[in-house]
């Protein structure tokens, strides 16, 4: 048995235009063409896809800082049925190569050009697409909803000094300085960005204000009443992790903020390097999670066969040390095909605080372990075996490796996002949970309901 762990770690990583966004020039930004009463929709969090931000936070690493610019295209508003929601992120380079989608490739082009003259000029820039007005009839948007989008110029990343006893640095330069950090960290946050303002508001279009983990404000915003009122509610979103945006109005002016939760990369543990996990590791690499396999046979742990994991460890159940924190973002699939092996994970991953523990085999396979623990002198707790899925994966019909790693994966994803795992053709409710509407906030005495004067919207052709 290795009493020592080898790890080895893998980095895989009118101007009428195609499209029919309406552009909306700062300062000021228009209303979105909304209601008369500006309004605060909540929904809940988990649009931001692990794989694009990891492959737009690559992309922004390696970008060399004599390319030129970029820009990134920000989702920070989406009403109705729209392909993606707030926080949702497209990056594109100054050859027109795009890392990420906004929807299923009605909008990219025209926000290719958008975002090239942003490039070019600086500023920062707000678009509407809305398939539902019927100023936009000659422009076809595959949902029935309306969708605004942020497009900022982004240069290569400068080194910036974090805050003393922090991995954060002292001020956000640029867009993905904090969504970076988090990710690259393992660590929740809350990121509240304005794309909209009005009146005397001191900040402006672009500016953003973090939350960190522990609930300290980080990069204020110009104003001292949009700072308070904006950090109170970003550090509810440590908890309940929902994304939504608002409109906070004062006598200075008003402010519409998107505020976002950044959740932890998904962790997968596959504790075995059998037949299934190959496949296991590959369709989590398409999903961006961060996978770790480790089998204490170091023969099986070929990186050609694993060439999406992020590291392949060589350890026994009792000496393995992981190169994360378990956690609540964290899942794992035991199928080591032992018999012994399989009991001793159990032991270890049951009183961790893992979402999700899938053990690979039969039902009764999975009551002998429990019995063998038991006499051993652990007894699992109901919410330790609550969260042990066995046999592991959803019920597709698997037989072989790849559709077996399917159905598991499968599994996982529903437990994640909190969801049964049906048919959608049965599912009575929308397939996205429904958008919240309440009143924006009213600061120093003022009325929250009212309405914030709404901009015409300049014509395309004088964009």
């Amino acid at each position: 048995m290795p009493n020592k762990q080898a790890q080895h770690s893998h980095s895989n990583s009118s101007h009428k235009t195609s499209g029919g966004g309406r552009d909306f020039h700062s300062p000021p930004l228009i209303l979105f063409r909304q209601e008369a009463v500006a309004r605060t929709a909540k929904r809940r969090a988990g649009n931001i896809s692990m794989k694009e931000l990891r492959a737009i936070l690559q992309t922004v690493r390696d970008f060399k800082p004599d390319a030129g610019a970029m820009a990134l295209a920000t989702v920070v508003k989406a009403e109705g049925s729209t392909y993606r929601r707030a926080g949702a992120r497209m990056l594109i380079l100054p050859d027109g190569t795009r890392i990420g989608a906004i929807s299923g490739g009605c909008l990219e082009a025209d926000i290719a050009e958008r975002a090239r003259q942003v490039m070019a000029s600086g500023e920062p820039r707000c678009v509407i697409y809305d398939s539902r007005s019927n100023g936009d009839v000659w422009f076809e948007l595959g949902c029935t909803g309306r969708v605004g989008l942020l497009i900022e110029r982004l240069c290569a990343p400068a080194s910036s000094d974090p805050t003393p006893g922090s991995i954060f640095p002292t001020f956000l330069t640029g867009p993905l300085d904090f969504v970076g950090a988090c990710y690259a960290n393992r660590l929740p946050g809350a990121l509240a960005t304005v794309f909209r303002v009005e009146g005397a508001c001191q900040a402006r279009p672009g500016d953003r204000l973090a939350v960190d983990e522990a609930g300290a404000a980080l990069n204020p915003l110009a104003d001292a009443w949009l700072t308070e009122a904006v950090a109170e509610d970003a550090r509810t979103l440590l908890t309940d992790r929902r994304a939504f945006v608002k409109t906070y109005v004062h006598a200075d002016g008003a402010a519409e903020i998107m505020l976002e939760a950044l959740v932890p990369p998904v962790s997968l543990l596959l504790c075995g390097a059998g037949p299934e996990a190959a496949p296991l590791a590959r369709f989590a690499g398409q999903l961006g999670w961060q996978t770790t396999v480790v089998d204490e046979r170091a023969e099986g742990l070929e990186p050609a066969r694993f060439s999406t994991a992020d590291a392949l460890v060589t350890a026994a159940p009792e000496t393995f040390r992981p190169p994360f924190a378990f956690d609540t973002r964290t899942v794992a699939v035991v199928m080591t095909h032992n018999v012994q092996r399989d009991g001793e994970w159990l032991r270890r991953l049951l009183p961790s605080p893992l979402a999700y523990i899938g053990l690979l085999g039969p039902r009764r396979r999975a009551e002998r372990l429990l019995d063998e623990l038991d006499a051993a002198g652990y007894s699992p707790t109901q919410a330790e075996l609550e969260r042990l899925h066995s046999p592991a994966g959803l019920d597709i019909g698997s037989e072989t490796p790849d559709e077996i790693a399917l159905s598991i994966v499968a599994e996982i994803q529903t437990v994640l996002a909190g969801h049964a795992g049906g048919f959608l053709r049965d599912r009575r409710a929308p397939i996205h949970a429904p958008t919240v509407i309440v009143a924006p906030t009213g600061l120093d005495g003022l009325d929250g309901n009212a309405p914030i004067a709404e901009t015409p919207v300049c014509p395309l052709s004088a964009r």
